[in-house]
């Protein structure tokens, strides 16, 4: 499945990742850096980055600048200058990250941000990033495009664009990383609101549609606010051992799994189901027989339905 488009506000990031699916042959390989002409990307051009990563320093270097980027960062082309040196303070280091994400998953993302710059208003960004190769191998370079709302154009240069960096959202494509199985620390790490998999995807799960529920990644127990199971999926029915039919209609820490109503779990679900937080993380092992299990939890929000809670396990990796 790839990346929902209807999460994609913005029509020319919708065309952008329309256009990189079609020189990945539908996402089954990273598509190749020599099949992206310019004359092909005329609908969003001047909001494309490509970004080269070197294989020595691991850095990230400027390739092209659209125009509407280089009057983002102050009317200057930051072509052949490294990322580093452009971006600056938190954002650079929260771009960077989202980069080298991208290399090291092998997936695309789509993620919305919100800037600060200086004592301007806060502005909404939104960006497409998506892994290419020159060697048919590794991912050495990236397809980005942005779009930046209500950004005025700097009169004059900046030596650093910077800014501070309120919530942010992330959205990843399933194909890429289907065969990568994401830490789900990693995956919630800086994000201040845990968004799982598509919207479609999210709205079937919350509706408690099995099908859904057996196409994600990881196990997830579907619950509502009295810890009650709606829904599980057939990845947590093959780590725990217990089928769906005998577990939905019971209490997931009173019935399902007792082991978990200690005060020191419960309490995360409890931060969960009052508002307090979006989301929790908790390393726990399951002491199932004959070897127990350390897994991941992540406590989450139906944020399409109210009062519907969703638990994502996944095994612990050693």
């Amino acid at each position: 499945m790839s990346l929902s488009m209807h999460k994609i506000r913005f029509a020319k990031l919708r065309a952008a990742y329309e256009y990189w699916l079609t020189r990945s042959a539908g996402a089954s390989r990273i598509p190749d850096k020599g099949r992206f002409a310019p004359e092909d990307m005329r609908a969003f051009l001047s909001d494309v980055l490509l970004i080269d990563r070197e294989r020595l320093t691991g850095r990230f270097r400027y390739r092209l600048a659209g125009t509407d980027i280089c009057d983002i960062y102050g009317r200057i082309d930051p072509k052949g200058r490294y990322v580093d040196e452009v971006l600056h303070g938190e954002y650079r280091d929260y771009i960077v990250g989202l980069y080298e994400r991208v290399v090291r998953e092998q997936v695309c993302i789509y993620g919305e941000t919100h800037l600060q710059i200086g004592d301007a208003a806060e502005k909404h960004v939104e960006r497409l990033i998506c892994p290419i190769t020159t060697n048919g191998y590794e991912v050495d370079c990236l397809f980005i495009v942005q779009h930046f709302v209500g950004f005025v154009r700097e009169s004059k240069p900046v030596e650093h664009f910077s800014a501070q960096i309120g919530i942010r959202y992330l959205h990843l494509s399933e194909e890429l990383s289907a065969k990568v199985r994401n830490d789900l620390r990693d995956v919630t790490a800086k994000i201040d609101r845990f968004i799982f998999n598509e919207e479609e995807v999210l709205a079937m799960i919350s509706l408690g549609h099995t099908e859904a529920l057996n196409r994600v990644a990881f196990g997830v127990v579907h619950l509502n606010e009295a810890g009650t199971i709606v829904g599980y999926s057939r990845q947590e029915s093959e780590l725990s051992g217990l089928r769906p039919e005998d577990v939905i209609g019971r209490n997931f820490f009173d019935e399902v799994a007792p082991c978990t109503n200690k005060a020191d779990f419960r309490s995360h679900f409890a931060g969960v189901i009052s508002g307090q937080r979006e989301f929790a993380v908790v390393d726990y092992t399951f002491p199932f027989r004959p070897q127990p299990v350390p897994v991941q939890v992540v406590m989450t929000h139906s944020h399409l339905l109210p009062k519907r809670f969703m638990l994502m396990i996944q095994r612990a990796h050693s």
